[in-house]
């Protein structure tokens, strides 16, 4: 009995599903990325972030297509995902002391740099805390 090869995905049916995602992103996108609210002079004034919105979406788009053919990739070659995940952690396993340690260095620094603002240090806080949540998991 011969393996059948994985068929690759419909090219319609990949663009389908990349614009679906693409749209779900544009409508999460807008309201919590696409306008900040800024302090004026005058009182609390909303700016625009329609490019951020815009990159977003492309890659969401770009991603979900990718998606969909990386997984035509590990179907036709099983254990493709173990071996580079077994490769990567090779790779990195001498250095993540280094690493969290540099995290931990770049996490005290970072109120203390030129480009350091409020909002930055609210969604590195809210990255850690996640990140401390998912690593416990």
């Amino acid at each position: 009995m011969a393996a059948h090869a994985p068929q690759r995905p419909d090219f319609v049916a990949v663009l389908k599903d990349a614009g679906i995602a693409a749209v779900i992103a544009f409508a999460l996108a807008l309201p919590l990325i696409g306008f900040r609210t800024v302090d004026d002079p005058a009182g609390l004034g909303i700016e625009t972030r329609f490019d951020w919105v815009a990159i977003g979406v492309g890659a969401v788009f770009i991603g979900r297509i990718l998606l969909s053919y990386w997984g035509v990739l590990r179907r036709s070659r099983p254990g493709l995902g173990a071996a580079l995940a077994a490769r990567a952690g090779a790779l990195a396993g001498p250095y993540v002391g280094w690493m969290m340690l540099g995290a931990i260095g770049f996490a005290f620094v970072l109120p203390f740099l030129p480009f350091s603002s409020r909002y930055l240090i609210d969604v590195a806080t809210t990255v850690l805390t996640y990140m401390s949540c998912s690593a416990g998991a």
